[in-house]
């Protein structure tokens, strides 16, 4: 798992299979910002980013989410989560922290 978190870029170089959140579905979102922040970049907001949800395969499945935003020149924005236990995506906060 390791090499997963220490990859960097937007391609996974290794090889490995998705071993945990190997099925999901995939869809368009965008991001609106308040602008009531000190915050730049992808926190100003994006017209199109990619959403991910998927649930965990095995004994104790949890859903999870993985927001990607591209950028030109440049790595895209990604952010990933998993709710804490097995409720539905919408039942549960979910955090990447």
């Amino acid at each position: 798992m390791y090499s997963t978190f220490d990859q960097s870029g937007d391609i996974f170089k290794n090889g490995l299979p998705k071993q945990f959140w190997s099925h999901g579905a995939v869809g368009k979102v965008s991001l609106h910002s308040n602008s009531d922040h000190p915050f730049t970049g992808i926190f100003k907001g994006a017209d199109e980013g990619l959403i991910r949800l998927s649930t965990m395969v095995g004994t104790d499945p949890k859903p999870g989410m993985g927001l990607k935003f591209l950028r030109d020149g440049r790595d895209s924005a990604n952010v990933v989560s998993a709710a804490t236990s097995e409720e539905s995506f919408f039942k549960t906060s979910m955090s990447n922290h």
